[in-house]
Order: structure tokens, then sequence, then C-alpha cells
């Protein structure tokens, strides 16, 4: 699961953000772990109740110098405190003691070496087994007989060798950590160099697991392969490989081939030799080393005397493109998980095992105590693990030995024992026995076991100390404070919070200040230094939250009782006033210990309330008021506190910080706790009210600990980003044309602040740049300062771009908060000491440690130094020594309580999916595509906020193709069965495939007939089944179908599967007569192997009337070339007579319509007329009778006397010569200036133009593909998604017609059906109408009226029903110049989606949009898959008559367009196509030019018509201008354009012909200002001088 904020490296409550705590039940305070008790067990308590749980090798490098002392923070985070504590008493084994925390036994089971050497050599029955080479993968039995007489492993190296090797800098000490997604890909961090380091394979890891100090050696320079970012699939893929594993390795090798070391390959030497470094001194022969030695001596020289961790370093920085890898070569201290590894026993394997054995040898099935059994661990970043028989505890022994079935269903916890040289795998015991590992409780027991989380009840010696309750501040601790009880203090937390630990206040001071009080619970009054309740909390270190309850580090009576800052009560609180101007400057400070009773407890609901003016606080439900205080002291408190947070949150973010934030789920719960559902959640402004004051007392804390106590202040830590991800990052974005600067961390907040802001309505995509920024973060750690006291500059915390931090506000479920209190306290105490020692009162000397201004005189005089001694040692301040153990041992208990979060959310999840599927119910929900390649892809749910990731590799039934020039994936059915060797997974592990019969039945089982409020969430909701073939790029959107995988058959994990509809299968049809064509039905049945016998074939009844028929021509179609076969028709009758060849070349037949057929269906909720081909009944349309340009003259070439009639379709005998046309003849005749027809009198750009004689001098004039050339395609999609943000499919979803006027009719033809109702806006295009009537399309217009020509919504509401097929539109719109709002487009897309409708969108004028930015109606939420983009060359670049137009639609949609451009031009001119790639290329600056030339050649023209006398209406796009002609007094806009030709010698288009009722029309003309500014005004001063009004 996903934090929602930078805390996935940075924890959120860095930002002074607190966790959601909930109530903690009674039934959990138990002792530790309900788990199934193990048989024959003694519980038995040890001497002290408390046992070291580290296992550790001596540390051989204690006297070395700095480079070997000073570790990273992840190797302090892994160093156990010297506190050590057993949370669950041990446990026996048939006699032998178990402990039941990670306190393990002292002395193992299996402590001998030879162990495993002995084990395995009896349990190799078969001798020829014993030859295999062993594998680490794959059966376990076999290899583990197999190995058990070769040497696999080299030996690690001796203590001495490591701290000769360390000492001379020849290998480097490092945490080992493991790939989740590859367990043979580890990664170690050397201090202080920027890249980790890959420990590739189990023999270079040398028997590593998860958490080991290691110690390791470097590979040569030659064969280090190439970072991840400079070759398209790397060797060293931090997040795991996108391609096979032996074809990684063989590209590294030849990669790397010309500096190979010769003799050394992968690690193993070319002798006969199977272990690294075998005859050789310390595992690394002196050719392997020499490179990489040469290169560390030649920097050395060029940069003088430096440490290695710098020659390193400047190795890396000269081949930054080479990824560093190593070996391991001694294990110097062992994980503690090592003793909690969670799994379950593979059963099955081992009875299937033993089974075969006894086959082959003949004998009973025996078991004897050289057996062994193997486990699976849930975490994959651990090896499996054996575990022999003669130490399994009682329990599991005899249900072995029954066989019992659901034995493997158990979860169980282990330990490693051993790993010796000749085992492929580690030897464990099995130290725990949870239960069912479907179940909750169990799970739950496990994570908490596997991380070490002590639940048991505290010791009675840890709650001596406690005062009984009811517990009253004693009035002498009163006295020794400041009293604050009159003050208004409140408490905003979770509305479940039990345990306040940090309360509010804010008074108004003269002049504008104000005095900001934030006041933190005590909890160092109660807990003191070295005292068994201080022992214990110091042990158990953090509170961890487990949803729905949680394991305190305090006793409940501390922590939720007299500790606790409860309404009403006086509590003891350390206090930080700060005096605040307006513009967030700290004036002052005072901090001290003080009496507070909190007023009320606010919820952060209740606080936002105040926030947004929503409540007075007298409601019923809000909390009670406590004092003297009124509501209105409250809302005025919480009014102010959130006024001056605001300000503190600017100016924070202005100085540089950073701050990453993402929703996350709520899960939410019965009333048993058992989850149900989750629903995502973000944080709101009553948060960050909260946070800004935290915040702010954290670093007021850690300034005055770090100044009055330098070499013992306990800080925390934030470093600078993995340098190599934060460059990925960077370099992702700049690939993807946002830029990044990650400079620093504000310059990184502010650059993605910009990214973010430009991507608001996509939400999504900036959860996915928020983790792909969290990445790179490192974890903040605890450390303390005199570790460090020469490296001040890594004090910082980078995410808040502050120099010091630390953590004070949550001492109740903080270990370090504590610490910190009593640094103050010490320093508070050191001030009255010093007062008394220099004889002053305290009032003279001040605040001088604590205080705004630092008295370091004072600290460093005698008096002031053991003023501070003194005070330290009264109140516990540790030395360094101790407070760095104490550091790394919080940091690592708190990466537990991480951990067990993150756990428990993935649980909890898991959980909730498993019930849905009990339900018979899927959970789909739309995925963002993250990562692409050929064997897989990483997917982002944003319902979860989780990635997860689907492989396709090698599964049965699905076709691959991976294009890598373009990183397109497409996804097919393969509907034969794969030839050849290897294993393939089912289709059901990568597709979630089902039928429009199971949607429909899902959907109606799943909502209640009356309920209309859940059908519309529902509709709403819906996640919608996707098609085959699939198209993916990278950042596509995707259904998915989560599930839950595992529990009692393995690990638990949430899996994600392609969400896919099988359309249909076909069967061919009687007829009733048989006609030329060759027709089927389409029947939601699922893939038929088989056709029915009989028509009779039952299919829901709604479905069965929708029969669709279509007409099969030969063709070829997406990367699987589909040949369709033309076959003979037969009847039933007839096909049983048939030869087995022709029936399996029906099959096929039928096998290949389905991909066809798949891409025409977009999902089988659309209509059935969306196929291009559907068989309605073809109703004629009716005539539409209009007399279009009665009254002008036609012209004929040909002479009267010989001219034939006429003949022309019916269908266009209505329509005569087109407008512009007989505009354009009158024109010539009367030598007019045209402004009527939309063609500029000017040329295109000169580079377009040269691409095109280049394109012709280099041969390239013969046909072109149809749908156009590849490159054309790609650039069309690249300026498509410039301009909308849509990623199309340049080869499935991009259809290059003979110009916009083409692609018009190829849409209308192969889309729309005889007798389909279509809408239109009139006044329109005239071609519109006419490619309808085409199609035989059933037209209904709506129109648009002056004088903004604004679209009717109501009367388009009215017209669209359930019988509208399509809605045909331009914007910017032709002839008017309107461009249609983002109001009128969202309601035309409602619509569409409510009614099923498609959208024709003519955008040619997209780029002569003046007043407002282009909105493509297919960039609204839900369009794309129902709308058909049509656009051109020819307005854009001047180039009209070279008619390059294209369609953009859908896979499903572009299939009929296709179809019709196949049989209207086939083709479109290949050297314009070749041209058209370099305009579409052109720079931005090209078409702000255009725009703005056009713009001052549209000012030129309105003026002038209005100068004439026109009442010109507004054109906001397109280069067009309407105008009403009725001021000059003709009778209607064709005798007037009539006139202005032959009388005034102007030329104008009548608009009239652009509506369906002429009348509408009749007062309009339409004037083009695509022309030269002579002629605009050459045509403006002919009108001045001869057309006149009528007055």
């Amino acid at each position: 699961m996903k934090s929602a904020s930078t805390e996935q490296s940075v924890e959120r409550i860095e930002n002074g953000h607190k966790k959601k705590r909930n109530r903690p039940q009674k039934h959990m305070r138990r002792s530790k772990h309900s788990s199934v008790p193990i048989e024959d067990t003694h519980v038995e308590e040890s001497s002290d109740g408390r046992t070291s749980s580290r296992s550790k090798a001596k540390d051989s490098t204690s006297s070395s110098k700095q480079q070997i002392s000073d570790h990273s923070n992840e190797l302090e985070a892994m160093r156990a405190s010297n506190v050590a504590f057993n949370s669950m008493p041990p446990m026996r084994f048939e006699g032998r003691a178990e402990t039941g925390c990670p306190g393990r036994s002292e002395s193992p089971l299996l402590s001998s070496p030879e162990v495993s050497k002995q084990l395995l050599s009896k349990s190799c029955p078969d001798p020829r087994a014993c030859e295999q080479s062993p594998r680490m993968d794959g059966d376990l039995f076999p290899q583990i007989e197999g190995s058990s007489q070769r040497k696999i492993f080299s030996s690690h190296w001796s203590l001495d060798a490591v701290s000769q090797a360390l000492e001379k800098g020849e290998a480097f000490k490092a945490l080992f950590r493991v790939n989740a997604h590859n367990r043979n890909e580890a990664y170690c961090k050397i201090d202080g160099v920027p890249t980790d380091i890959l420990i590739n394979g189990n023999v270079g890891q040398n028997r590593a697991v998860e958490g080991d100090i290691v110690v390791i050696k470097l590979d040569p320079l030659s064969l280090w392969p190439k970072m991840k970012g400079f070759v398209t699939e790397s060797v060293a893929k931090p997040e795991g490989t996108n391609s096979p594993p032996e074809k990684d390795d063989k590209n590294a090798r030849q990669n790397n081939a010309v500096d190979v070391v010769e003799g050394f390959e992968d690690g193993f030497l070319a002798n006969n030799s199977s272990v690294i470094g075998q005859g050789t001194k310390n595992g690394v022969t002196r050719s392997s080393s020499q490179l990489l030695d040469s290169c560390l001596g030649s920097f050395c020289e060029q940069k003088g005397n430096c440490s290695v961790v710098e020659k390193l370093c400047g190795i890396l920085s000269s081949f930054p493109h080479k990824r560093p890898t190593g070996q391991v070569v001694a294990v110097v201290e062992k994980s503690l998980v090592r003793d909690s590894i969670v799994g379950l026993l593979d059963v099955k394997g081992w009875i299937h095992y033993k089974e075969s054995d006894k086959k082959r040898c003949k004998s009973p099935l025996s078991l004897s105590d050289d057996e062994y059994v193997q486990l699976m661990p849930a975490d994959p970043r651990f090896p499996k693990l054996i575990v022999p028989f003669h130490v399994l505890p009682g329990s599991i022994r005899a249900r072995l030995e029954n066989l019992d079935p659901t034995l493997e269903a158990e979860l169980v916890a282990a330990q490693i024992v051993d790993w010796g040289e000749g085992s492929p795998f580690p030897v464990a015991q099995i130290t725990h026995l949870f239960g069912r590992g479907s179940e909750l409780e169990p799970q739950i027991n496990a994570i908490l076991y596997q991380n070490s989380v002590c639940e048991s009840d505290f010791s009675p010696g840890s709650l001596t100390s406690l005062p009984h309750v009811p517990w009253e501040v004693p009035e002498e601790e009163v006295q020794r404070r400041k009293d604050l009880r009159d003050l208004c203090v409140l408490t905003i937390d979770p509305s479940t919070a039990t345990d306040l630990d940090d309360a509010l206040s804010v008074q108004s001071l003269p002049g504008g200040f104000f005095r900001v009080g934030v006041h933190i619970a005590d909890v160092s009054y109660f807990v003191l230094p070295e005292t068994a309740l201080d022992t214990e909390a110091q042990f158990r270190s953090t509170s961890v939250y487990l949803l729905q309850r949680k394991v305190s580090m305090l006793p409940p009576l501390l922590s939720e009782n007299i500790g606790s800052l409860t309404p009403g009560a006086d509590r003891l609180t350390f206090s930080i006033f700060w005096d605040l101007n307006r513009e967030g400057d700290v004036i002052d400070r005072w901090i001290g210990r003080t009496v507070i009773r909190s007023c009320c407890k606010l919820s952060y609901d209740h606080a936002q309330d105040i926030i947004d003016g929503k409540s007075d606080g007298a409601e019923n439900g809000w909390p009670a008021l406590h004092g003297s205080f009124e509501w209105s002291d409250v809302i005025r408190s919480v009014k102010q506190l959130s006024e001056i947070s605001t300000t503190l949150r600017q100016r924070r973010f202005r100085n540089g910080a950073l701050q990453l934030e993402n929703s996350k789920p709520v899960f939410l719960f019965d009333e048993h706790g058992v989850p149900y559902d989750f629903v995502m959640s973000s944080r709101k402004g009553s948060n960050f009210l909260v946070e800004e004051f935290m915040l702010l007392a954290n670093m007021t804390a850690a300034e005055v600990i770090s100044q009055a106590y330098p070499a013992r202040a306990l800080l925390r830590r934030h470093p600078e980003p993995n340098t190599r991800k934060l460059k990925e990052f960077e370099g992702f974005c700049s690939k993807h044309g946002m830029d990044l600067d990650i400079s620093s961390s504000g310059q990184l907040q502010e650059s993605l602040e910009k990214i973010t802001g430009n991507l608001k309505d996509d939400s999504v995509f900036v959860d996915i740049l928020n983790n792909y920024a969290i990445k790179p973060m490192q974890f903040a750690s605890y450390f303390c300062t005199g570790n460090l006291k020469d490296s001040v500059a890594e004090w910082g915390h980078y995410a808040l771009a502050v120099p010091l931090y630390t953590h004070f506000t949550s001492p109740l479920r903080r270990y370090p908060d504590i610490v910190v209190h009593r640094a103050i306290a010490a320093a508070l105490e050191a001030e009255e000491l010093y007062s008394k020692l220099k004889q002053t009162s305290i009032d003279e000397v001040g605040s001088c440690f604590t205080g705004i201004h630092f008295n370091k005189d004072a600290a460093e005089s005698m008096e002031g130094k053991e003023a501070l001694s003194v005070a330290a040692l009264k109140h516990g301040v540790p030395s360094t020594e101790i407070l760095s153990d104490v550091a790394a041992y919080c940091n690592e208990r708190k990466l537990a309580a991480r951990k067990v979060r993150d756990a428990c959310d993935k649980l909890y999840t898991w959980f909730v999916l498993k019930k849905k599927e009990a339900s018979i119910l899927v959970f789909p929900c739309e995925a963002r595509v993250m990562n692409l390649g050929s064997r897989f892809m990483t997917v982002y749910i944003s319902k979860l906020g989780i990635e997860r990731r689907i492989y396709y590799d090698q599964i049965e039934g699905l076709c691959a193709d991976w294009l890598d020039a373009t990183s397109t994936l497409i996804l097919d059915i393969l509907y034969s069965k794969r030839g050849g060797r290897g294993y393939f997974k089912p289709l059901k592990e990568a597709v979630y495939l089902v039928s429009p019969c199971d949607l429909c039945v899902a959907k109606c089982s799943t909502l209640s007939v009356h309920d209309t409020e859940s059908s519309e969430a529902v509709s709403k909701d819906k996640v919608a089944p996707a098609v085959f073939p699939l198209t993916i790029q990278l950042f596509s959107t995707i259904p998915v179908v989560l599930h839950a995988v595992g529990g009692d058959d393995g690990p638990l994990d949430i899996g994600a599967r392609l969400y896919m509809i099988m359309m249909s299968s076909i069967v061919p049809v009687v007829p009733k007569k048989t006609s030329g064509a060759r027709d089927f039905r389409f029947m939601p049945t699922g893939i038929a192997t088989k056709a029915p016998k009989t028509e009779n074939t039952h299919v829901p009844s709604a479905l069965q009337r929708r029969k669709i028929k279509v007409t099969l021509k030969k063709d070829k179609i997406g990367p699987n070339v589909f040949r369709l076969m033309k076959i003979r028709y037969y009847t039933w009758k007839t096909r049983n007579k048939l030869s087995k060849q022709a029936a399996v070349k029906l099959n096929e037949f039928k096998s290949m319509y389905l991909d066809i057929n798949s891409v025409m269906l977009k999902q089988f909720s659309f209509k059935s007329s969306l196929l291009p081909f559907s068989s309605h009944s073809r109703r004629s349309s009716s005539k539409l009778h209009r007399p279009i340009g009665a009254t002008m003259t036609t012209f004929s070439t040909q002479n009267e006397s010989t001219q034939k009639p006429v003949q022309v379709a019916k269908r266009l005998e209505k329509f005569k010569t087109t407008i512009f046309t007989q505009m354009s003849i009158l024109a010539v005749k009367h030598g007019a200036i045209n402004l009527g027809q939309g063609f500029p009198n000017f040329d295109g750009p000169d580079f377009v133009k040269e691409a095109a004689i280049q394109a012709i001098k280099d041969g390239k004039n013969q046909y072109a593909r149809a749908y156009g050339i590849p490159e054309l395609n790609s650039a069309i999609a690249a300026r498509f998604g410039e301009d909308t943000g849509l990623v199309v499919d340049p080869e499935k979803e991009v259809t290059v017609t003979s110009g916009c006027t083409e692609a018009i009719a190829a849409a209308m033809l192969g889309l729309i059906n005889p007798g389909d109702e279509v809408i239109l806006f009139a006044p329109f295009y005239d071609s519109y109408e006419a490619t309808l009537s085409m199609a035989g399309a059933k037209i209904k217009g709506i129109t648009l009226r002056p004088p903004d020509f604004s679209i009717p919504l109501e009367e388009l509401k009215a017209a669209v029903t359930n019988k509208t097929r399509a809605i045909l539109m331009n914007t910017p719109h032709n002839p008017t110049g309107k461009m249609f709002t983002r109001e009128e487009l969202e309601t035309i897309a409602s619509l569409c989606i409510e009614n099923d409708v498609l959208v024709f969108s003519d955008e040619v004028y997209d780029k002569l949009a003046f007043e407002m930015d282009h909105i493509s109606i297919a960039s609204l939420p839900g369009m794309y898959e129902r709308t058909v983009t049509m656009n051109s060359l020819g307005k854009t670049f001047s180039l009209t008559g070279w008619k390059i137009g294209w369609a953009i639609a859908p896979p499903h949609l572009t299939w009929g367009v296709r179809q019709a451009h196949s049989y209207l031009t086939f083709a479109t001119s290949t050297p314009a196509q070749w041209a058209a790639v370099a305009a579409l290329k052109a720079p931005e600056s090209y078409f702000k030019e255009l725009k703005r030339d056009y713009n001052a050649k549209k000012e030129i023209l309105v003026k002038g018509l209005k100068e004439v006398g026109f009442k010109v209406f507004p054109s906001s796009g397109t280069y067009f201008v309407v105008a009403d002609h009725t001021p000059f007094g003709l009778e209607n806009d064709v005798a007037f354009c009539e006139y202005l030709i032959e009388e005034v010698g102007v030329v104008a288009i009548p608009t009239s012909v652009f509506y369906l009722n002429p009348e509408e029309g009749k007062n309009l003309v339409r004037f083009a200002f695509c022309k030269d500014e002579e002629t605009l005004r050459g045509a403006i001063e002919r009108m001045k001088q001869k057309l006149k009004r009528k007055v």
C-alpha cells in the first residue's frame, strides 16, 4: 500500500501529521499472539525475562579507520540496542526450548555447521540425482539431493581477511537488500557512494539474506553492465528486469565484450571450478581485479591522495553508463529477520516427491529423521527453506505423518539455523504456528511476529512506578511549573484517538502580533531514566497501529489516562510559545514546563467545519466544552490558528520545503471489526493546521538541544535523494515533455507544482508523478550529533529544507520524543543552575540556553558547562555512545512499525477482495500503465494507490507483440495451441475474461430493482472491460480486475489481471433467400470451438434480438495477419456431410472473425448499430426537398442541343452544383474579388513544400499504404497527443484521407446505416448533408441563432433520444466562427454517453482559435471511445489543394472508417504525406504566428464591413465572419450575393445553403478573410464605393 505523503520515505509525521489512532478494544489486551498452541509445550519464563535477539559475528573492524567505523544510516538502522526484551515466554517442542518472541533460543536445535551437509548427504536415495547441476529455482528436492556432494558457494572470508580488506579499501561493508520482484537481484549501498552495488545471482549473493550486514568485493569494471536509461533493457534494473533473464545476461556480455577480462565470466572461472575464488586469494583472481585497481590508481594519481570511496565515486562519474556490481565475500552481522521468516509448508510437494520416490524405489512410504520438508516464505525476498523432519514440532510432525492436507494452509514461522556451502537452500527450524493463512487474526499475529513487535502485557515492574487513578497533579508540581489552566487550550485529533499528546492555543497581542502555544504531554515526568518502565518503553520504542487496534509503547494507564491531554483535566506538559508577526516571523519564544487544562477535544472534521464556516460548534454531536470558555472562543482560536498556519506553510515552501501528497484508501469495518470495503481519502486543511505547529515545535526543540548538548542531541536527518533514481526521474519527465528541476528540494517542489498544475484534470497521472518522485527519497533516521560532529552539513532534513530537526511532539507513542524531552528539561534546569552559580536571578540570566538567542558564552563558561553537565546527569541525557545505540534501535523499530502498517494495509485489502470473490463479485477498476516492456507491464491502480505487475510473456492463448520502435504492446487472443517446448501459464493468470451475459448477470445481481440511487452510483463508477486486440502504450488507461492471491495455498498478495470481454463466436445462419454474401450471426456465447447443431442456441432474449450480419471481405488487420478465406455457404444439414478438413477450415475462419469482430466493438454495452455493417432494416430516408440555389444560373460546358439528360442517383437528386463552385464561376465571369470560398490566395510555408519536392525526388511517388504512411500516422498521433493529452495508437486509430471532406464521407459511409438518425448543427458545411444522404441517414437539425450562435441546450436535450445514432459537429464552426464552449461540449458529451451516441467532430480550424483555447470533445471523460475526430493540413498550412486529411478514432470505429476509405480513394498522395510529416512537426512558434496573422486579417475585414454598413457577428475562430445583409434591402441572401458579385465585384456566400430550412439563413452571408491584406482592403473599398444601404 502507498502512503499519502512523502513519508513513503519520510514518514508523514515528519511533517507534523499525526497518524490515525483507533480506539483499542478490550479483547486486545492479552498475551502476544492468539495463535494455536503447539502441543507438548511448556510455558516457562527466563530468570530476567530478557534475552538478546541478535545473532552477531564479532566486529573485526572496531580498531579500523574512520571509513570502517562510520557506517551508513542504513547500517545503523539494523543495529541492535543493548536493550532486549522477550515479548513471549519460551516454548518447548518436546523438551527443547523455543522462544515465542523474536528473541530466539540461544542454543539452536541445529547449531553445528556440518548439520546441513550431513543431512543432505543422507537425503540422496538416487545416485543419479546427485549428478545434476544444482539450480536455484524449480523443484527443491532434486536440487538438494544433487548438490549434497558439490560445493556451490565460496567460503566466507575469515574475520582477519575481512579486517585487512576493509582497511586497504579492497572490500566494503554494506547493508544487503533484495529486489522484491526478482530475488536474483540484490543491492548494497556503500556510504558515500551515490549508486547501489548490484549483487546479481545466488552465487554472487553467497548465502546473504535480506537485512544482513555483508562485506562485498567489487567486480572488475569490464563486467559492470550498462546503467538503466543508457540501453533499452538494462541488465540491472532496480525494479526488476522486463526481459528474460537469459537475454539480459547475454546482452550484458555482448555489450561489455570489449573489456571482459579473459577467463572470468558471470562470476565463474573459466576452468572447471564451480566456486568463486577457489584457488585464489580472497576469492578474486589477480586478472579479475586488475582493471578496477588500475582505474582506482589512475584516478588517485589525478586527484592526489583520496579515500577509496572518493576513488570509486570518481570512477562512477567517469563511467556514468556503468552499473557497479560485486559479490558477497562475508556476512559479518546476521539480520534479525533470519529468526522470524513466516511462510507455508509445501506439504503437497513433499507428498508428491515421496510418492514418486515410492514408485521409483518400490518401497512403502516411510518417514525418517533424514527427511525434510520445504517452507515457502511469504516474503519473496527470502529463499526457500528446508526444514529437517527430525526437528519439526511434535504437532506438525504428527499431522505430516498422517498426510493431513490442511497442514499446508497453516501459517508458520521459521528460523534459519545453517546454510552450508554445499546447500542451495538454508536449513531452518519451525518456531511458531499461527493458524490458517486465509484468516485475518493469524496473519496479523504473523506480521507482528515477523517484525518483532512486542504485544504482551506490560511487566508488573513497569507498572509499579505509575500513580493510581484517579490522579491529580500534585500541588508542589504545580508550584514548580507555569500555570496555564486559564488559557483557552484545545486538542485536534482523529475522532477515535485516545492518546492525546499535543494541544494548541493562540492569543492576540498588541500591534497585530500573535502568541501561539504548542503544549506537549510531559511523559518524562512519569517515565524516569533507568527505571523498569523506561527500559520497556525503550524496548518497544514506538506504538504500532493496526487500523482496528494498536500495540502501545506505554501502558494504557499512562498513554490514555494520566498522560493524555484529556479535556477538563489538569495535565502536565512542555509548552513552547512563539510571538509571531503577520508574515510568520518568530519575534520571540519561551519554553518551559507547564500545567494546562484543555477546554475541548476537536476532531479534524470539527476543525474543518469551523475553518469552512459550516458550524458554530453548538450542534448535537459536538464535543463538550469545559471551563469558562464559550464556543466563540474556540471558533476564534481555530480560525486564527488556521490563518497563521497557512502563512507558515507558504513561508516554508518558499524556503524550499518538499511535500509529495497522495490520497490513500481508508477501510470500512462492520460491527465485528471485519473490513468490507474501502474509500479514498485525502488530508484536509485542519490536518495542515496541526502539522505546521508540530513542525515548528520539532524544529525549535532540535535547535535548543543541539546548542545545549552539541555532542549528545538526538536529531532526525533526512539525506538527499538517491542520485541515480532522481536522475532517472528527471529523465522520465524530460522524455515526456515535463521540465523538472532537481537541483534542490525547493526547486523540485516548484517544478512539480508547475507540472501538476498543468495536469490538474488528470489526478491519476499526478499520483503517478508523486510515486516516481517518492522512489528516489531515502529514509529519514535518528542520529546522535556526536557521531557527525565533523559533518554538520549532514544534519539537515532534505524534505523540510531545514538544518535541524527532531521529534518532540508525540512522547506518548515515540521513545525518541521522551529522550528529547529529557534534554530540554536538562537545558531548562541548567538555566536555573547557571543563575545560582553566577549568583544572579533567573530573570537576569533569562532563557540563555532555550531562548531565541542562544548565549554561547554562557554555555562555554565554566559555570555554564558545570550547569549543563549536572542537569544532564539529573535528567538522564545519554552519553554519545549510548545515544548512538538508542538512535539505531529506534530507527529499526520505526522501520518495523512502518512495515507492520504497510503489511496490514495489504492484508485488509486482500481480505476485502477475498470477501468479494466469495460473493462471486469481481473488483474491476481502471489502471494506468507506468512501465511497459516485452514481458510485463507495471500498472498504477488509483483506487488503492498501489502498483502491480501483469506478466504476459508466457501465457497460453495470449499473443503479445512488442513493437520496440514505438514502445507499443499489442495483446490478442491466440486461438491455436502453442507449439514447441516450454511451460506456459494459463490465460486466467493474466486475463479475467467475461462474456456479455456474465456482465448482465453481474450487474443485475449487484443492484436492487428499486434501488435507483445504487444504480446511478454503479453506472457512474462502472468500469467497462476492453476487447481484443488491445493496444497499450505508456500511460494508457486499461481496465483490470483485482483479486486476492494466496492465503491457504501460498503467500498473500493482491493480483491484477486484464479485464477483457470475449464478444462472441460466429455460427452460420440459414437465410430465407440465399444471396451472394456470406451471412453470419453474432451470438454472445463465448469462444465456440464447434458450431451448434441447431439454430436454437440459448442466449438471453434481449441479446438474441441483436442479430448482427456482416459481409466478409478479404483483408488484413492488426499486427497478426488474418487471411479471410472465401468459403462456400453450407446449411447445418450440409455441414454434417463436410469432410473433416473442410470442417476444420470453417472453425478456423470463425476464429479469425472473432478478432475482426472485437476490433469493431469497443464494449458490449454499445448498441449493435455501432458496427459499421449493421443489418438494421434498411429504411430509405425521407427526402428533404428544398430549393438549394434555386435562383442561381447553372452552366454547362456542352452544347444544349447535344446535351443528354443528366443522370444521378435519387439520393443525390436534390443536390445541385455546390454553392462554392457556382460562386467561383460567377467570380471569374464578373472579375469579382473572391471572399467566398475558403482557400487562401497566398502560398503555404516553404519548409513543407520543400519536403514534398524532396519526397518526389526520393522516388516516393507510388501508392501509399491505404490508411497512411507510418511516419505520418505517428506524426498525427503525436500532434493530437500534444493538443489533447490523449495517447492514440497511430497504427490502429489514425486513418489518412484525401482531405477532411473525405474523412467525413468515410466516417458517414462506414459507420452510419440507412435510417440512422444523425443530428446536425445548422448552419453547417454543405458536404455534411450530402454525405449523410448518400449513407441513407435521417437528419435532424438544431439551429444556432445569432448573435452568439450558442447551442440551445434544452432543444438539444429534447432532440437526443435512444434513436439517435450520432451527432455531427464542427468547432471552430464554419460558417459562423463560433467556438463551442466547455459547457456546451460537456452537455453534448453527457447526452452521448447517456444515450450511447457517436460524435463526428470536424476540427479543421483547431489552430485558428482566437479568443479561447480549442477543446477537442474526444478529450472529455468517456468520449474518446465514441468519437471520430477529423482534421486536415490545408487550413493550417494554407495548402488546401493537397487534400491531406485524417480521422482519429478508437479501433472499433476506425474499422468502419477504413473500410469506406478503402473503396473511396484507397490511398492519398504519397509525396504530400511525407511533406505533411514535416508540417506537423512545425515548432509552436509557427502556430502562434499563424494565429496572429489571421487575427490581424480578421480585424481588417470586420472593421471594413462595419464601415460599409453590415451588422457583423462575433467570430472566435476559423477564417470566416457572418454578417447581416438586410440593411441593403435585398429580399434574401442569394439575391444579395448575386447583386454583390455582378454590381459590386465582391464574392460572398449565401448562408441559406447551410441550413435545412433555407429561411433561417436568408438574412446572413459569409465572408472569408484568408486573403492577403491588399485583397481584403480592395474588397472593402469596392463595397464602400458601390454598396449602399437602403434608407
